[in-house]
């Protein structure tokens, strides 16, 4: 069971400054979208039966703000949907891990070249 995060400013802004210039305002902007009332009734399963390609849904199961949770309703939803759950992956894995990324890209391609032939 993931764990609620308690928010420590100070350890968001030095996260988000390594890749935002304007840390401070894209916090308070995350964090205004988030409390918002309109935000938490935001889904897009509704969507998922409808996607015709395939589909490569990435998790780290270390992800501080992310859910295993997110990529299994995608999994029962979708047409054809495969899940990488990597337990070494934080939030960015195409950063953090980029060659386990490229490897689960490349299988999913040739998967899907494959099934053409």
């Amino acid at each position: 069971m993931k764990t609620i995060r308690i928010l420590d400013t100070d350890l968001e802004l030095a996260r988000l400054g390594r890749h935002h210039l304007e840390a401070g305002a894209v916090l308070k902007a995350w964090h205004q979208i988030w409390l918002s009332l309109s935000f938490r009734a935001w889904n897009i399963e509704e969507y998922l039966p409808a996607i015709p390609c395939p589909v490569l849904a990435l998790q780290g199961e270390d992800d501080e703000d992310g859910s295993l949770d997110q990529i299994e309703r995608i999994a029962r939803q979708s047409r054809d949907v495969e899940l990488v759950k990597r337990a070494e992956w934080g939030q960015s894995p195409h950063k953090d891990r980029p060659s386990a990324v490229l490897e689960a890209v490349s299988g999913l391609v040739a998967r899907v070249i494959d099934g053409r032939q």
